[in-house]
């Protein structure tokens, strides 16, 4: 993987990531408990991009880990918008939460 095709990849998906809080967030979705947990999966993998997860696969990029680090932080900031639109106490998001810490066999 090159410089340009990791600065190009973590923006897609930074960009995909903010789509899918945005188009839900913005409807009021019914579906926010559900995929509320979704989101912190999303994020975390974006962290692993951000971080040394794939370094064997590609060059260091100094330059661009500022911004690396801002679109992280806007992501984050965007998860707290929709955390304050959910109950966090409420059974469906409680059910989804516990599914997603569930152990996987494979």
């Amino acid at each position: 993987m090159t410089e340009h095709q990791y600065i190009q990849l973590s923006k897609q998906i930074f960009d995909l990531i903010l789509g899918e809080i945005d188009l839900l967030s913005k409807n009021n979705s019914n579906d926010l408990a559900m995929v509320y947990p979704k989101f912190i999966i999303m994020y975390e993998f974006f962290r692993m991009i951000r971080g040394e997860a794939f370094f064997n696969i590609r060059p260091p990029t100094p330059g661009f880990q500022k911004q690396l680090y801002a679109m992280e932080d806007e992501i984050k900031k965007r998860l707290e918008t929709v955390k304050k639109k959910l109950d966090l106490k409420d059974q469906r998001v409680q059910f989804y939460l516990q599914e997603m810490a569930k152990n996987f066999s494979f």
